[in-house]
């Protein structure tokens, strides 16, 4: 029994927004969580209120319920937090009400309990931590940069942070030599000033790849179709001409009939990634994976209101053994909890961004500290075995990673000094 003594929560700036983070004090030890937003908002999103409010109902809400609650009784203290909403969508309280809080209590009690943050969260979920491979984002496109030119929201590199950091220092070079002078996106990808297409931009990124010394470099791409205009016959050439390994939203949310057919075809040498699709909707996911319109789940915070929530999206998509990729949002914080979710939960893939924005790289530092840890046996109650380097696997659906891509003369740090939880 570890009882919750105090809940707190602030405004903090994010972007021209603002976000919450919520602090849960125990007897023994304490956790913070500050949480992330959308640029891209699915439809179907559970419902945000005005981050003010929010705070104001964490303290004159949530707090009274809470305190005297065990926090290492995750499951009871989040669905104290649902009944308290009352709705499907969590537009009574707000997911930034709620979910702020819920991951605070998972912070607080790997705390109180000497573990890590990933620890827990695995213990929770009732699965082994894994080292995922990282989707590191080298260009930003459509409606996070719709001055680009680009209609493609993201075309990233999947491998090792520090390779990827690499080929995107070798494509800024080339893109200044062409007289493309690029700024830092939100994401830390690159955002061109000149006019190039899809499939120009494409091309440059493989070919920096490959002259960085990458022998069989692997893409994924972004597509965000239901925020953009891209027609499929131009999405299904890029497949056809890319090694793009992973391939998000490629289709409007709304063609399902679409989503199968693409999913049948490529479905058993790419991953087909979900994330419009199914905006961390139960029913949604369920029936997408019943309907096979994709095999793999793009697992984002605040599409759900709170941790055990989450969890139970993983357990529904597993069975029908599809892959899963954690995700950042459109505005992050330096928060890393999406990287001890990624390893907790198992997951195949983390996508942070690049390490050109420091609060992206938070997310791979803590990765490298997490992959130090396992390697000098330093966790409490860990049973994994550090994972060996591999290339990237020909393909993804038959050769699921075990770790990052790199070459034998890398380091495995991405950072001089990893950060902790």
């Amino acid at each position: 029994m570890e009882p919750i003594t105090a809940l707190k929560a602030e405004l903090v700036p994010l972007g021209n927004q603002q976000t919450i983070r919520a602090m849960v004090t125990t007897e023994h030890a304490q956790g913070a969580v500050t949480i992330p937003a959308g640029i891209s908002v699915g439809a179907a999103e559970a419902k945000l209120i005005d981050p003010a409010q929010a705070v104001q109902t964490i303290h004159e809400v949530i707090g009274p319920v809470l305190v005297g609650k065990d926090c290492l009784d995750q499951r009871s203290i989040d669905q104290a937090l649902m009944d308290l909403d009352g709705t499907a969508d969590r537009s009574h309280l707000g997911v930034n009400a709620l979910l702020p809080v819920s991951l605070a209590v998972a912070r607080a009690a790997a705390a109180a309990l000497s573990r890590e943050l990933y620890e827990q969260i695995a213990e929770l979920a009732n699965t082994e931590p894994r080292l995922p491979e990282t989707i590191v984002v080298a260009l930003e496109g459509g409606k996070h940069a719709p001055s680009s030119g680009l209609t493609i929201q993201e075309f990233s590199l999947v491998g090792s942070p520090a390779t990827a950091a690499q080929i995107i220092d070798a494509l800024d070079a080339q893109l200044r030599q062409m007289g493309h002078p690029s700024t830092t996106g939100g994401e830390g990808g690159l955002v061109l000033s000149g006019q190039l297409t899809n499939q120009a931009a494409l091309q440059l990124l493989l070919d920096a790849a490959i002259k960085s010394g990458t022998s069989q470099p692997q893409l994924a791409l972004d597509v965000a179709a239901s925020h953009g205009v891209i027609p499929e016959a131009e999405v299904r050439q890029l497949v056809g001409q890319f090694p793009i390994a992973i391939i998000e939203d490629p289709l409007e949310q709304e063609n399902l009939e679409q989503w199968q057919a693409w999913t049948k075809e490529f479905g058993t040498s790419r991953l087909i990634a979900a994330d419009d699709l199914t905006v961390g909707n139960p029913r949604m996911i369920k029936d997408a994976v019943q309907q096979g319109v994709a095999n793999c789940l793009v697992v984002k915070l605040n599409q759900t209101a709170t941790l055990s929530e989450l969890l139970d999206l993983v357990d529904l998509v597993r069975v029908g053994n599809w892959k899963i990729v954690v995700s950042h949002r459109g505005l992050e914080t330096d928060d890393a909890f999406i990287t001890d979710l990624a390893v907790g939960i198992g997951a195949e893939y983390l996508k942070a961004g690049s390490l050109r924005r420091p609060e992206r790289k938070a997310k791979y530092d803590r990765l490298a500290a997490i992959r130090i840890h396992l390697q000098q046996g330093t966790t409490t109650g860990s049973t994994v075995a550090p994972q060996a380097p591999s290339q990237p696997p020909s393909n993804p659906m038959t050769s699921p990673p075990d770790g990052d891509s790199r070459t034998s003369s890398e380091e495995p740090s991405v950072a001089d000094s990893p950060v902790g939880q």
